[in-house]
């Protein structure tokens, strides 16, 4: 969590002190709508994980103490952000600004933000958006492989990409290059026939929840849940599984492929959000799978 705090930190000195500087309108409201997407996208993570936290709105001195949000304050102040950076956000930005969030990249997180709070008319209004937009801003690509490796980053699937590059590799803390970012997108990559990736995913609890509802017929855990998904204590719920027998979920395959992005939005995710019907049981495996696949 420190992590997200300091680059919420970062976006508010941003959004505090950039006004008061004399310099072209445009300009400004660009940055501050960059400023607010960041935080955004910090808080949205912050609520996916921990669905509470400490909303901190500007700068602070070190012994400011914070004092506690609900999740509903944070997607309040998630939607107020985005709102405001669709809305001052250019559609493209030139070769040199290449990985600048834009209006679309602020679009699908408001979308992605509306479906976490079952808004799912609000979230079709934004995520159309950008469907509208297929084949001029964004695009499937034929082989899906290809958003899986640093030959073909930000390409016309991608929303918004953070950009690394190829110096300081195996990096920490807040280096511009950790070795986090250059391997969580093989983390989520497909395992396919080529080893690309290693299939892993985010679920949320409930997810958990609905698998341990239901029990194999000698009253044991499902142990596709046992090899599925990594969660706290899991073991608890899996006790007659060898220690030294590790979950398919934990064995990976295949090499680092030297991403040099990281994808946070992509357009399939898009297509597939848009298009579920709430009111059938298939939008529950839909939306699963797009949590899954949302954060590369």
């Amino acid at each position: 969590m420190e992590h997200f705090y300091v680059g919420i930190f970062r976006c508010n000195q941003v959004l505090a002190n950039v006004p008061a500087i004399e310099m072209d309108e445009v300009q400004k409201n660009q940055l501050l709508a960059q400023a607010s997407f960041l935080r955004a996208l910090w808080y949205f993570q912050i609520n996916l994980l921990w669905e509470k936290g400490t909303l901190v709105l500007e700068p602070q001195n070190a012994d400011y103490i914070p004092k506690d949000a609900s999740e509903q304050e944070i997607w309040d102040q998630i939607e107020k952000d985005l709102t405001f950076a669709m809305e001052n956000l250019p559609e493209a930005w030139d070769a040199a600004d290449l990985g600048r969030a834009t209006k679309g990249a602020a679009k699908a997180l408001l979308g992605k933000a509306y479906m976490q709070q079952h808004k799912y008319d609000r979230a079709k209004e934004q995520l159309q958006w950008l469907i509208d937009r297929e084949g001029s801003l964004y695009g499937l690509l034929d082989n899906r492989e290809d958003n899986f490796t640093d030959l073909n980053e930000n390409n016309q699937e991608g929303i918004f990409e953070i950009q690394f590059d190829d110096q300081n590799k195996g990096g920490t803390g807040n280096d511009a290059s950790m070795a986090f970012g250059f391997q969580r997108t093989q983390f989520y990559a497909p395992g396919g026939t080529h080893g690309t990736g290693w299939g892993d995913g985010k679920a949320r609890r409930w997810l958990v929840d609905e698998f341990l509802k239901e029990r194999r017929v000698d009253g044991r855990n499902d142990l596709r849940l046992y090899n599925s998904i990594l969660y706290k204590h899991f073991g608890d719920d899996f006790p007659d599984q060898s220690k030294n027998t590790m979950p398919m979920k934990m064995r990976h395959n295949g090499l680092m492929s030297g991403d040099r992005t990281q994808r946070i939005v992509i357009f399939a995710n898009t297509i597939l959000l848009t298009i579920v019907n709430v009111k059938t049981i298939s939008h529950v495996i839909i939306i699963v799978l797009c949590g899954m696949l949302m954060f590369y």
